[in-house]
Formats: C-alpha cells, structure tokens, sequence
C-alpha cells in the first residue's frame, strides 16, 4: 500500500491517491477512453497502451450501470455527478466525481474513498486540485512533448476553438499569435524551464475566442516517463482579467493625479529613480524639465477654480502633444507645476526647443482680459549623463535655472549651468520682488524691527516659498520670539504657535530645522493648539548670517499630512537663505 501510494503521488503532481479519465461519447452513446493519467494504471493494474481510444466497457465490463449513466449525464446535460463505489472490479472503495469537460466529452476524477477524509485539508489546499476541480475559467491542456499533441479540458469556452488546432501546439499559439506578441519570449522561456525544472509558473497575455487578449495566469508541469511517447507537459491557464485590470485601476489612482492624468509627484520621482538606478551602465543623457505658472494662483481665484482645473487640465494635455510616450513621463507635482523626465536626450538644442514648444502653450490657453492677472510660464531644466546622475541633482539644477528664470520676470527658460548655481546664492533681484503684486498681503508687526521698506520683499518671499511648497500659512518669528510678519490664505487663520515655552530657539540653533512630530515630543499638549489653527503639517526653519541665530521661519500645511523629500529641505533651507539675506542687508 505504502509503494502504491507514493507512485500515485509522483504520478499526479503531488496530489496523493488521484487519478483523472477524459472520456469521449459517440453518436450511440458508447464512451471511449481519451486520456488518462499514469496514475489511473497504478490504480487498476493495467496497460495504458490498451486503454487509449477503447471503449469503456471492453475494458471493465462489469462497471456499474449507474457510472454510466453518471458520465451520461454529465455529458448530455453538463451536470456535475458525484459516486462512490466498491465492488470486485474497483477491490477498493473509490469516489469518482464527474462533470462535462467539453461537448461530448467529459473528465472523471478517480479518488481513493477511505483516504478522503484524512486527506481532505490537504488536497483542498492543493493547487492542482484547487484548478482542476474548484476554480472557474481555466483551460487544462496535457501536451505530449514527442508526438506534439495536446488534448484539451475545458471547464468554459474562453479560449480557441479545438478544431482548428494543428498538432504542434505549442509552436501553433506563437506562430499564430494566439500568445501576444509581447508574451511569446516569455511563454516560450516558461515552457523551456519546465521541460527542465519539471514545472514553471508566470503571467502571460493570450488571445481569446473573440480574438482580444487578455492576461491569464499559466502553471506548467512536466511528467517525464521512462516511455517518451508517454512524457507529458500539463498546461493549467486560469483567466485573470479582472484581477489585473483591478490591480492595474488601483495602481493608475494612486500614480496619477486625479485632475489632469498625469503622474503626481510621489510616482514620478520613483520613476525617474528607477529608471536611473536599472540603467546606470549606459552613456545616453537624461533630462529633467520643471515647469511653474506664473500668477497662476492670482488667475485661479479671480475667475474661480473651475476656470482654473480647466486651464490646468487643457495645459496638461498640450503638454502630452509636446512630449510622446515612448521616451518621455510628464507629472504634475504641485498646484501650478509640472516636471517632465526625458529617457533619452541626444543633445541640449533638444530640451531648449522643447522649452521653446511649452512657451508657446501661453498663447494658445493663457491669455487673459485682466492684464494684472496674466498667467505665464517659467522653465527651468538639466541635462546629465544617466550613469552620472540621480534624481535629486537632476531636480536641483533644473531648479536652479528655474530660479534664474523666476529673477529675471519669468515668462521664459533656462537650462542649467554650473555658473547659476554660484550666482543663486549671492544675487536677489530686488527689483522683480518689487514689481511682482503679493497675493493677499497680510501683516501683522507689531514689534517690527524690520525697515518699511523691506515689508514688501520679506512679504513677496514667504509667498513664494508658500507657492513652491503648497504651504498655506508662513511666518517670520525673530530671536525675541516676536511675531515679525506672516503672510496666510483667506480662509486660513492668523493665530500663530507660541512656541516660547519650550525653548523652541535653542532647539532650532542645535538642529536647524525641526518638524511637527519633533516639537510634539518636547510639547505633548501641542496636538490640541495645531488642531485649533489647522495645522496638519509643519516645519521650522532657522535663520543664520553665518553664525549668528537671527531666529525662524514657519511653514504650516493646513491641508495635508505630509513628509518633505529632501530636495524639499534643500530648497527651504536655501530661502531661507536668501531671507537672513534680506534682514540682515537693512539691519
């Protein structure tokens, strides 16, 4: 019994004591053997080369009437039978469950009765038995590998029709690309790793009886038989569709951005990552273009934020005209900004006249009858050898020609040279803070040690730094902990944080920049106070002229929970740079 049992396992992929029967019915109702596993012979001591193409009752002549009528059924009326029986024939008990495979066919499966219960956990966690019996949609092919002949089990009609079938099956569905074109090297790999490894799993797409394609999961096993006209490689194709168009809807909503398609700012910045990091042995040159409208945010509440979607969602989609798919990812990473990667830039007259492109997209969408409120463009980009390079300095020296851009008026582009970098860090542009209106200026001062004068830039650069980091409040505390200005949204309150208490001055001069969860562990009552402001995010900023603490910048997100990359904290850090400038310039 103990060597019976262990050729049935090895003959039947693991699942103990199981054997399968595919019988055809002719026109008289008379069934003939059509394939039956190895394990069917162990069961009743047999000749295999006998049974195929006989006829049943030749074989067992004292089968049971009501088996037949079972197998009847099952073919006649797609009814799914269940027997068991033991009798001199069978000398055990058996449980034979049978159902229609296809019309005028029909697969039983052979189980040993007084083995069932103890092993039933076992074969119900069993995939082959799980597919062949329980689950839905799945065509079963047994493919000889020395005659090419495949038969079939199919428990519905998803795939191809069986009478135009060649007998070289496998060569058949790659020639005819019944396996899609993209899948071919894939499939054809799969089946090799079977022949060799005795099984082999992957997804794949394969055209269906309508002739579409569709993803279907495929499980491979290879039986090889001392007789090679009996080595068999098993085909299990489930249909998993919906279950990839399903997986594939979730992963679009959480890459994109919901208003114009394109891919938000977490999905691009993996991309260009990964495309980077896979590829870092080649030569070719990457770019990277950052996009920013200017006064976007002025136009957007003046005609209304319908107006503004609008324009965001046209724009984007002039923008896809520009750039095509194959070599290029566009992404919306911020209210009013855009990044674009390039794959493959052949040279830098390239990226400039792309630029040039995405200027004249002002003329089609952004033009205004109120003049003080005209939206343009500024355009800062990279270039850089993809094995040289990775994402935070490509976006940082696009955002230094930005940033040149922005200091000459905007409405322009730039591409990055190692000159602006040194310039950026030395030269403010007064004149265009000046001529550039402030978006709802408010300031509150009441210990301003600040000149007059300089109210207006100070304003004009925290509302930058609000626009770059969708910030919704930002304020400028001095060493005396005195509320020098802030600059807020409408809807957003005035009150601000005292943070005096905790000695928040010295933990800045220690750590220069500190976040919302660092100032909740030194002030666990602080919860209730950002709550009352709206605040979900926030950070503090130091300000230094070189050593000396002339004290902080703070930012508040009253929207969202989030977490700053670390281009975020260079770029913070570098206005806040550019503010110790200007204080420190009038003082």
């Amino acid at each position: 019994m103990n060597q019976t049992k262990e050729m049935t396992s090895k003959a039947y992929f693991g699942v103990s004591d199981v054997a399968i029967v595919i019988l055809s019915m002719d026109e008289e109702e008379r069934f003939y053997f059509e394939y039956v596993t190895p394990s069917f012979t162990t069961f009743f001591n047999c000749n295999l080369n006998n049974l195929i193409g006989s006829n049943v009752f030749d074989i067992f002549p004292a089968l049971p009437k009501d088996l037949y009528l079972m197998a009847k059924n099952a073919v006649i009326n797609g009814a799914k039978e269940e027997y068991f029986v033991s009798d001199q024939i069978l000398q055990e008990p058996i449980r034979i469950t049978c159902y229609q495979s296809e019309p005028g066919y029909c697969t039983c499966f052979l189980e040993r009765y007084s083995d069932y219960e103890r092993e039933y956990e076992l074969r119900l966690r069993s995939f082959a038995f799980q597919s062949l019996v329980e689950e839905a949609s799945n065509v079963v092919i047994w493919y000889k590998k020395k005659t090419k002949k495949a038969r079939f089990h199919k428990i519905d009609s998803l795939f191809w029709n069986l009478q135009f079938l060649e007998d070289d099956f496998i060569r058949q569905i790659v020639s005819e690309n019944i396996v899609h074109p993209q899948s071919k090297n894939h499939f054809l790999k799969l089946v090799r790793l079977a022949y060799n490894k005795k099984q082999a799993s992957g997804d794949i797409k394969l055209k269906n009886n309508k002739g579409n394609y569709i993803y279907v999961n495929i499980h491979l096993y290879y039986r090889e038989e001392d007789n090679p006209d009996f080595s068999t490689l098993m085909i299990m194709i489930k249909n998993i569709q919906k279950e990839k168009m399903e997986a594939a809807r979730i992963k679009r909503m959480a890459e994109r951005d919901r208003l114009t398609d394109l891919y938000n700012r977490g999905a691009i910045e993996d991309i260009i990552t990964k495309c980077l990091n896979k590829n870092r042995t080649k030569c070719e040159k990457v770019g990277v273009i950052i996009i920013d409208m200017d006064n976007f945010r002025d136009a957007n509440n003046y005609y209304g934020h319908l107006y503004g979607d609008k324009v965001l969602i046209e724009y984007s989609k002039e923008l896809a005209k520009i750039f095509p798919e194959e070599t290029t990812y566009i992404g919306r990473t911020g209210g009013d900004e855009f990044l674009v990667f390039l794959t493959d830039v052949k040279t830098d007259e390239e990226v400039i006249d792309k630029m040039k492109q995405i200027i004249k997209i002002n003329h089609k969408l952004l033009v205004l009858p109120h003049k003080e409120f005209q939206i343009s463009t500024s355009i800062g980009a990279s270039v850089a050898n993809r094995s040289e390079t990775d994402f935070s300095s490509l976006f940082m020296n696009a955002d230094i020609a930005l940033y040149k851009v922005k200091n000459q008026g905007g409405n322009s582009f730039a591409l990055y040279n190692e000159t602006d970098e040194a310039n950026r860090s030395v030269e403010i542009n007064e004149k265009v803070l000046e001529r550039v209106k402030p978006y709802n200026p408010i300031f509150l001062s009441p210990y301003s040690k600040l000149f007059p004068q300089m109210r207006k830039k100070v304003n004009r650069l925290l509302f930058q730094m609000a626009s770059a980091f969708s910030f919704q409040r930002i304020y400028l505390v001095n060493k005396d902990n005195y509320l020098e200005q802030i600059w807020h949204e409408p809807e957003v309150t005035n009150l601000v944080i005292n943070f005096d208490s905790i000695g928040i001055h010295e933990l800045l001069q220690e750590k220069k920049m500190i976040f919302y969860p660092d100032i909740k562990n030194n002030y666990p009552t602080i919860d209730e106070i950002a709550k009352a402001q709206g605040i979900k995010s926030s950070v503090l900023i130091a300000l230094f002229d070189q050593d000396n603490y002339l004290g902080y910048i703070g930012c508040n997100d009253c929207r969202n929970v989030r977490e700053f990359t670390e281009n975020d904290l260079k770029s913070l850090g570098y206005f806040a740079g550019i503010l110790a400038i200007l204080i420190q310039k009038e003082e």
